[in-house]
């Protein structure tokens, strides 16, 4: 997206918890927060990026503002989320509809705080705990700080979107079932496609990802970088379940990579980082994984280049300091295209172009849903699969992995069931039912051309491309699109049919059946469509459609 002019404004917060609460994905092994987080550890933090339309055909400043925050957590919750927007429309007057979360999924962050029965317990080994209320509206508090600040902080300035590609970061986990996906796997790496340019790649695992890093960036009038918000797709796991500490993960080692990148031409830059389709993709080197009914064998790691084959702070720092690398040089582009020059910012000549330059102002359009997802006939009952137990080749339960994790579709359910093939985990089943979260919150957010949508869960590689690709196609006047992960809520992973046929894990973890993604899918465009045919709707709870919808109360516009 060329550069717009509105007003942007950051701010960042710390979030990091004072106790020790379990770490949220490793709590299956017992894994608690025992020790304060070394000083060569990144802290969590919630980072905000505000943006503020200036039409000066309207005067009304509720109708204006988007405020997108990314946070150092396992997920958004819906709790978090709500309780944060009642603070946010107290203070500055932003509806909801204009307020989205999206988080790094560290899986070394804390649990507990999602307001929902089933990933409380899931998140901690004290099942009997389960949701910690007083510390979940305290992350509201923060994370509302955060949003509330990068309001107030907000400059005429310019915005815009870019995107580089990263290569050798993250690999492909599920193999299996992503060659599933016959059409996208024919395609993947030719152009229009997101693994374009990785076709000379050795290992199917490393060009089957999806490479691209995603940059929200902020300037003032002047042209001077003031932050940016970053999306990637790969797990947050690169850690390892080897440390007893909070910590971001590769978005610590990222941001402290790009920072010291810009640093050299920029002055006190915010930045955060966020995941987009890192459902089936993982920091380790994987190699295929074996696809017989319960005796997948999972086969040595092969190390490509300074990528190491198991998980510690090595394997971190490598991990976050290549994707840390190409947001900075993503974001030096972004400045470029701003200012009109070749990167040489102090350059007083071409700041003076930029505060003479004539962008298009920024346009900002949303819309919001509570999705009751059970109430689809095409959406199944919540289940876990067997698989579920056996946890990712990166994930926890790496004993039991080698068992379950290469698939175990049956046909224990009729096939009529959006459920087949998954074989339900036994006993559990009925009490999964009952305590999954329902209620999603979804959210379409269209600034000039370029559209964000948010998926509450992890979505894989292809089930978001495939989100990607039918909002562009299907929604008038979108160009380009982005897809935030772990937005609104948190219910697990989002996979293609194709991908839930195989039930590996992730399929397996995918709560709601074959349909699942289609609906998802459909829901969003429908959204979208909302917007571009002016279907403006903000009397009814479940179904949210503003344009804009955000400013200090009673605020006027100024003129240019």
């Amino acid at each position: 997206m060329l550069p717009k002019s509105c007003r942007v404004g950051f701010s960042k917060v710390e979030i990091t918890p004072s106790d020790k609460f379990s770490l949220a994905g490793y709590a299956s092994l017992g894994k608690y927060a025992t020790s304060v987080a070394p000083k060569t550890e990144a802290r969590l933090f919630a980072t905000a990026l505000a943006l503020r339309s200036e039409d000066n055909n309207n005067n009304n400043n509720n109708n204006n503002t988007v405020i997108i925050v990314a946070l150092d957590l396992h997920s958004t919750s819906k709790f978090i989320w709500e309780e944060a927007c009642i603070l946010i429309a107290k203070e500055i007057f932003v509806a909801k509809s204009n307020v989205i979360f999206s988080a790094t999924h560290t899986h070394t962050g804390p649990g507990q705080y999602y307001g929902n029965f089933l990933y409380d317990r899931m998140t901690t080994p004290d099942i009997f705990t389960g949701f910690r209320k007083e510390r979940a509206t305290l992350f509201a508090q923060k994370i509302a700080s955060a949003a509330i600040g990068a309001f107030n902080n907000a400059l005429s300035g310019f915005f815009t979107v870019g995107c580089g590609n990263l290569w050798g970061a993250s690999s492909q986990r599920a193999l299996a079932a992503f060659e599933n996906n016959e059409d996208e796997v024919k395609n993947w790496c030719k152009k229009g496609y997101p693994g374009f340019g990785g076709a000379s790649l050795k290992h199917k695992e490393d060009k089957f990802i999806d490479p691209r890093v995603r940059m929200f960036l902020g300037c003032d009038h002047r042209g001077n970088l003031k932050g940016f918000l970053s999306s990637f797709s790969c797990h947050s796991t690169s850690l390892g379940n080897g440390v007893d500490y909070y910590a971001p993960d590769w978005a610590g080692k990222a941001k402290e990579t790009a920072l010291k990148i810009l640093m050299e031409d920029e002055k006190d830059v915010v930045c955060g980082f966020m995941n987009s389709a890192c459902g089936d993709i993982s920091p380790l080197p994987l190699t295929k994984v074996g696809s017989e009914n319960g005796t997948g064998v999972l086969r040595n790691r092969i190390k490509r280049e300074d990528r190491p084959t198991v998980q510690g702070v090595e394997l971190r720092d490598v991990v976050g300091g290549k994707i840390g690398e190409e947001a900075g040089r993503v974001a030096k582009k972004c400045v470029e295209s701003v200012v009109e020059g070749n990167g040489k910012f102090k350059n007083s000549k071409k700041r003076k172009k930029v505060e003479e330059a004539d962008f298009d102002p920024l346009t900002i359009a949303t819309a919001h849903e509570i999705w009751e997802v059970v109430q689809d006939e095409q959406v199944g009952s919540a289940l876990f699969g067997l698989p579920t137990l056996g946890g990712a080749p990166c994930g926890p339960n790496d004993a039991l992995y080698p068992k379950w994790g290469a698939g175990w579709p049956s046909n224990t359910l009729d096939k009529e069931n959006p459920q087949h093939p998954k074989t339900p985990i036994p006993i559990l089943s009925h009490a999964v039912m009952a305590v999954a979260p329902k209620k999603l919150p979804l959210h379409f957010i269209l600034l000039n051309n370029h559209a964000i949508v948010t998926v509450p869960g992890e979505p894989t590689t292809c089930a978001a491309f495939r989100i990607e690709t039918a909002v562009i196609k299907e929604v008038k006047g979108v160009e380009s699109c982005s897809v935030l992960g772990f937005s609104g809520e948190y219910c697990g992973y989002w996979v293609t049919k194709e991908e839930y046929d195989e039930q590996l894990y992730e399929g397996s973890s995918m709560l709601f059946g074959r349909n699942a993604s289609d609906m998802l899918t459909k829901k969003l465009v429908q959204l979208g469509q909302s917007i571009s045919i002016g279907n403006i709707n903000i009397n009814k709870n479940q179904h949210n459609t503003t344009k804009g919808g955000g400013g200090r109360k009673g605020e006027q516009k100024k003129s240019k």
